[in-house]
């Protein structure tokens, strides 16, 4: 059984950060490259959990957004 997550760094962004997306590296899978050529972190996302983290990605932004506006 192949597993479900494989793990091999972490990465966080701020304000700025290139992204982009391609789909020729894998039919199966669209690939997230975060970052510039000399410092890139890719991540690759089957349909299913593309559009899992579509859903979940959205609600964070509204929840973000509004604790942004409530510190105002």
């Amino acid at each position: 059984m192949p597993n479900e997550l494989t793990i091999g760094a972490w990465v966080s962004t701020t304000a700025g950060c290139p992204v982009r997306y391609q789909l020729d590296h894998n039919p199966d899978s669209a690939a997230f490259i975060l970052g510039n050529p000399r410092h890139e972190f890719e991540i690759y996302l089957d349909p299913t959990t593309l559009a899992e983290m579509v859903r979940l990605g959205t609600q964070a932004l509204r929840e973000l957004n509004m604790t942004e506006v409530q510190e105002q």
